[in-house]
């Protein structure tokens, strides 16, 4: 069934691996952040897995744990979950509705990045100070905004200010009050 999965899921995701053992899979070096993980842990006794889900947990905790296994009751889905495995699906399942359920996981993981990435951007770390008054934040923030849309328009200013839903003459006199010329 693994290997069937893997291949049904291809067109789904970014990287499909298929392996008997997490660890030669997991160990390579810059590898990127793992979105979801499907385990076979059929052959498994329960302490096995919940050492399997820990591993994978530890070294991509953001990543979705989905188990699969014949029977959903065994003690081994119960290790799993405990671990933290979001869900574990039985090989009984009807192939469309395992598809939905990666699909939902693989949209909540995208929305769950894309709020991580703007907590990060918009949040003071601890490193940065805050401005001075809110005037300086908002300006330090229209400044991000404009130079990053800006490079995504290749410098095209017509562009930008479409994009930004703002008058070409406002994204010049911006662009001037910044020196981002």
């Amino acid at each position: 069934m693994r290997s069937a999965l893997a291949h049904g899921l291809q067109s789904d995701a970014d990287v499909v691996e298929s392996a008997i053992d997490i660890n030669p899979v997991s160990d390579r070096p810059g590898e990127q952040a793992w979105q979801m993980v499907l385990a076979n842990i059929d052959c498994l006794d329960p302490p096995a897995v919940r050492a399997m889900v820990q591993r994978i947990r530890m070294l991509h905790p953001n990543a979705s744990i989905l188990c699969l296994l014949s029977d959903p009751a065994c003690p081994s889905a119960a290790a799993a979950i405990e671990a933290g495995a979001l869900d574990c699906l039985s090989d009984q399942i009807p192939w469309p509705l395992v598809r939905q359920k990666v699909h939902l996981i693989r949209d909540r993981w995208r929305l769950h990045e894309e709020n991580r990435q703007l907590r990060s951007r918009f949040q003071p770390s601890e490193s940065r100070s805050l401005p001075d008054s809110l005037a300086d934040a908002v300006a330090e923030c229209e400044r991000a905004t404009i130079t990053a849309a800006l490079a995504q328009c290749n410098h095209h200013r017509e562009r930008t200010a479409k994009r930004l839903g703002i008058s070409v003459r406002t994204l010049h006199y911006k662009m001037g009050r910044y020196s981002l010329h």
